[in-house]
């Protein structure tokens, strides 16, 4: 993917008649602004959809009886609207776990990189006591 990138940069760099370095952080700022207005879009999208469909199912009501409450009864669109909701912070805070046990695995990773390199470093120098 790397040599595809810096092959484009090369060819579209002189044309533009910018250095190849300046260029490729555009590309960069260029795709995170492009991926924020997917998603942005994405989520409008989704609101609207949802929005619509609870409007047009306002009247349609859905009992729901639970193993130790009583049962509810809900409209349908909005019960589709709570669990897509329910699904979003769940999966959010699914993320967040990932994310927090990614640096929790990293920093045992640069640890014992650290470690590796003090002991790497602590044989070098043997070997060069023990030479003639």
């Amino acid at each position: 993917m790397r040599h595809h990138v810096a092959f484009f940069m090369s060819i579209l760099a002189p044309v533009v008649g910018v250095d190849r370095h300046l260029f490729y952080l555009g590309i960069v700022w260029f795709m995170g602004k492009l991926k924020f207005l997917l998603i942005l879009s994405a989520v409008l999208i989704f609101g609207t959809v949802g929005g619509v469909l609870m409007w047009t199912n306002d009247g349609v009501t859905v009992a729901i009886d639970l193993l130790f409450y009583g049962p509810y009864s809900l409209p349908l669109g909005r019960l589709i609207l709570y669990c897509f909701f329910l699904g979003l912070v769940f999966g959010a805070l699914l993320c967040v776990a990932y994310v927090f046990v990614q640096s929790i695995e990293l920093r045992r990773a640069r640890k014992d990189a650290e470690s590796y390199k003090q002991q790497l470093d602590h044989l070098r120098s043997l070997s060069l006591k023990d030479a003639p």
